[in-house]
């Protein structure tokens, strides 16, 4: 879900060109959303803060939101990798979601040793070019290790043919290869990637990929100037909740929900990312325990003008 800013710094200009004072100039925009999921990204954000980003919260909201949103159940299995591997298909249309990052890369790590293909390596060059810090004060190791969400690749990867990969920036939306579009890996060199589209309308299509530059893309990241050169891509037989959001995945989904929610909307983007109750299997960390469902009820409630 976007923040509120972007939609209110789409109308001004609209209004400005129209010479009118109504929302959007007097034009006609459909938005689409759900507030039962996952609300804007506040980094550090208080409640408040966080609703006071959503859209509900704008002037531009209206008084009466008659729109209706049909809730979809979904659930999920236990993964037979080794008979199905070589059919990314397959594998694509089963994930596991996680709350947090960090159980991702030992989830992906205790998949990938399922597939009965070698490994091979690739790590990156990273480089700091600020003309007011010497960059030689960043011992090498220090800046292997940063991350930056889901816009730095790692350090380094560890792929077999046959892995699902997420591709981090927007290459060519026209065809497909954009942020979160997840690949097949057909082939590897030392210096390319030969990627596959797996799923959605541009299925099938295909990627060479080289080695590219990838900034933090944050403004908070402690290092300005930092660029890493690796492959833009990263595993994917697992994902957190907040970057499954808008995918559907029409197999077997295993939430893993050892550390609970934390966020509005997060239980309800994992159990509706399936087409089906029986496809969901939950882990928690007692065979009979329950889990935490955060929700704001100032953010789903019809609003009331002042």
């Amino acid at each position: 879900m976007c923040h509120r800013h972007c939609i209110e710094t789409v109308d001004r200009p609209i209004c400005d060109l129209m010479q009118t004072d109504r929302p959007f100039g007097g034009k006609f925009l459909v938005l689409a959303g759900d507030f039962r999921q996952i609300l804007p990204v506040v980094p550090g954000g208080s409640r408040g803060q966080i609703v006071s980003a959503c859209v509900k919260a704008s002037s531009l909201y209206p008084e009466q939101y008659s729109g209706r949103t049909a809730p979809r159940m979904d659930l999920t299995t236990t993964i037979r990798i080794r008979d199905n591997y070589p059919d990314p298909v397959w594998l694509t249309k089963r994930v596991i979601l996680t709350t947090k990052n960090r159980p991702l890369e030992k989830v992906n790590e205790v998949i990938g040793n399922m597939i009965p293909a070698p490994y091979r390596t690739y790590l990156n060059a990273d480089k700091v070019e600020n003309e007011n810090t010497n960059a030689l004060i960043y011992p090498t190791e220090m800046l292997n290790t940063l991350t930056a969400g889901s816009a730095l690749p790692d350090h380094k990867l560890k792929l077999k043919k046959g892995f699902i990969d997420m591709l981090l920036p927007n290459l060519d939306p026209a065809i497909g290869h954009v942020n979160g579009a997840r690949y097949g890996i057909e082939n590897m060199t030392n210096n390319l990637l030969f990627l596959r589209v797996t799923a959605g309308s541009h299925e099938g299509n295909r990627l060479c990929l080289p080695r590219i530059p990838c900034g933090p893309g944050d403004d908070n990241f402690p290092i300005s100037g930092f660029t890493r050169t690796q492959f833009p891509i990263r595993t994917c037989f697992a994902l957190t909740t907040d970057k499954a959001q808008g995918q559907s995945f029409g197999g077997r989904i295993g939430l893993d929900l050892r550390d609970h929610c934390f966020s509005h909307g997060q239980l309800y983007v994992a159990l509706s990312r399936t087409t089906h109750p029986s496809n969901v299997t939950i882990l928690t960390q007692e065979s009979d325990a329950t889990t935490r469902n955060l929700v704001y009820p100032e953010v789903i409630q019809k609003s009331s003008k002042k």
